[in-house]
């Protein structure tokens, strides 16, 4: 973490970190908290952790060996928790694919993997406080400039053409809010003025911005006014992917302000 003068604050010592929320996660606690993934293996069960923002003392670990902590991520998306969820997943050439969930305390809230949901792709949809996820289904092979592109085809023209990809806006484990959305999802922002967000995709010659139906129920702040939900947004294209975040107080919740390191 670093100063506003750009000296160093404090250090974890845990080396890469693939993402890391700065936020205020623990409602039962003064001041804002860092979540951590470790991309390194760790063997003292710091592998993801919650450390407070001002002086990077430790609040609560995971406890257990982590391999290779490749994504993750926080919102409320449970209401019977108070504060954020925090959730993360092993990247599997580290050797483990496990997924973590945990309340803003500590607890462990999973048994299985299934119980625990996608770091990527998350907005704010409804009208309540809670965020949606945006799920993705079968990807279906579309012919562009005479290519014909299909899921893991091993030419180099994959990286460069786009799957019709279907997807969904749900509550997590719960009623599909809006369905049969289409494209590459490449970028997740409040671009109406809103302070529920839009979905930008791709298809081939195309680009679709779609936004929600539902009618909110009160007016919040626009997130755009927000300089670092903006400069996020902004740079979304020339980085791996990760969430917009803002840095405004938000209803029962802080928006989390995403500190991600590209090491690509």
């Amino acid at each position: 973490m670093l100063n506003d003068n750009g000296t160093l604050l404090w250090s974890t010592g845990l080396g890469h970190s693939d993402k890391a929320y700065l936020t205020q996660i623990d409602p039962t606690r003064k001041g804002m908290q860092v979540f951590l993934v470790s991309e390194l293996r760790q063997t003292d069960g710091r592998g993801v952790m919650l450390v407070d923002a001002k002086t990077g003392q430790q609040i609560w670990k995971i406890g257990q060996p982590t391999f290779h902590v490749g994504d993750g991520m926080v919102a409320d998306f449970d209401p019977e928790h108070p504060g954020l969820e925090c959730f993360a997943s092993e990247d599997r050439k580290g050797g483990s694919d496990a997924r973590y969930l945990l309340t803003s305390d500590g607890k462990k809230l999973n048994t299985t993997n299934d119980e625990v949901p996608d770091c990527r792709n998350w907005a704010w949809w409804d009208a309540d406080l809670l965020r949606e996820t945006i799920g993705s289904g079968e990807r279906v092979p579309v012919i562009d400039e005479g290519v014909v592109v299909r899921p893991n085809e091993g030419t180099q023209n994959v990286s460069r053409q786009r799957g019709n990809r279907n997807f969904n806006v749900s509550k997590w484990k719960g009623e599909t809010l809006t369905s049969d959305m289409k494209g590459e999802i490449q970028m997740i922002a409040d671009l109406n003025g809103d302070w529920r967000e839009e979905i930008i995709t791709v298809l081939p010659g195309e680009i679709r911005i779609y936004q929600t139906n539902i009618p909110a129920n009160d007016r919040r702040i626009t997130l755009m006014q927000d300089p670092i939900y903006r400069s996020l947004c902004a740079t979304t294209f020339a980085r791996l992917p990760a969430e917009s975040s803002s840095g405004v107080l938000f209803g029962r919740i802080k928006i989390m302000i995403i500190l991600y390191v590209d090491n690509s």
